[in-house]
């Protein structure tokens, strides 16, 4: 246990010093809405129509609601007011319908906003353009689905979802789920492909964390059939599925080895997870090697909490579990 307590260490400090991703970068990307040739007209007034919808967004991301609500009502009469060619409407569609569904996620009426994400997938399979392009804007569309089946209280069904996504973005398009609509005609491209693996399980990690004690069979059941896929877009997103799969089944030995792997890939687009398995590699140190994790483990902590990416909940739980240093505060 002591070789695989100290490996994981190692990783960890490994993985710290790997280059970090251009995560808004890659965000943006990973929407895939890009617009088609506009002429003049339309150009002026999809600058006005946008100006509307990102004030929108940016006051519902406030909380300010209702003045959200008016913002967005202004674009959608704009909208409304121009002609836009066969090429560019359903791109201007995809773009509103997913920004509708974003404020009504804000709202609370996730019944909502789960049918104008899935309009906007719909319009988004009007589109043309770069299939690469248009096959992460599906899946961009699709996780956004799983986040509001996440907050609306549906783990098992966040799951579901999440695992069918990841087998398209391993196997390609015969794995698209065909109630989404037509299949892409390929995948993203890989770094796309990998940062939306990554964000995707991401989400699904706080599925798995609300589902009731004892109800992680299903999981761990699609969990092995990860074998069985082909090269995975994110290993790191594999690894991740694997270490909670053993860490439920209580294998304490492939618990480590597999977060071992996940930590040697450094935090991704995914901190938040990154730093917990940190954290869990701490907890379990000082499990079945109380003597010596204080040593073991010290860098390891004062990394954890100098770290201006570390999650403050993480680093919460330091300074109140294993007494981290009065710097957690800072």
């Amino acid at each position: 246990m002591k070789v695989l307590l100290d490996s994981a260490v190692d990783a960890f400090h490994v993985g710290l010093a790997q280059r970090p991703n251009r995560r808004k970068d890659m965000a943006e990307a990973a929407k895939g809405l890009r617009m088609p040739s506009l002429s003049a007209s339309e150009r002026a007034s999809l600058t006005r129509i946008a100006e509307h919808r990102e004030r929108a967004l940016s006051l519902a991301r406030r909380g300010d609601l209702d003045e959200a609500v008016m913002a967005m009502n202004a674009a959608r009469i704009l909208m409304s007011l121009t002609r836009f060619s066969a090429t560019v409407e359903p791109a201007v569609q995809s773009a509103h319908y997913a920004a509708v569904s974003y404020l009504s996620y804000r709202q609370g009426d996730y019944a909502r906003a789960r049918a104008e994400m899935v309009n906007a997938l719909g319009e988004t399979n009007r589109m043309s353009g770069d299939n690469t392009t248009l096959s992460a804007r599906r899946v961009h569309l699709v996780h956004n689905i799983m986040k509001v089946d996440a907050a609306s209280g549906s783990p098992t069904d966040t799951l579901k979802m999440g695992f069918r996504i990841l087998r398209y973005l391993a196997m390609g398009p015969t794995e698209w789920p065909s109630d989404f609509g037509p299949g892409p005609q390929t995948k993203p491209n890989p770094l796309i492909a990998e940062y939306q693996s990554d964000k995707i399980v991401e989400t699904m990690a706080g599925a798995v964390e609300s589902l009731p004690e004892g109800e992680y069979a299903p999981y761990c059941v699609e969990t092995k059939r990860l074998s069985s896929w082909k090269q995975p877009p994110s290993p790191r997103a594999w690894s991740w599925l694997s270490l909670k799969r053993w860490q439920f089944e209580g294998q304490a030995q492939r618990f480590l080895s597999a977060a071992a792997s996940f930590l040697s890939a450094g935090p991704g687009a995914t901190p938040k997870l990154w730093y917990a398995v940190a954290l869990d590699i701490v907890v379990s140190y000082r499990e079945y090697e109380p003597e010596r994790a204080g040593r073991a483990t010290e860098t390891m902590v004062s990394a954890i909490v100098n770290s201006p990416t570390a999650p403050s909940e993480v680093r919460t739980r330091l300074a109140t579990c294993y007494g981290a240093p009065d710097s957690l505060d800072r």
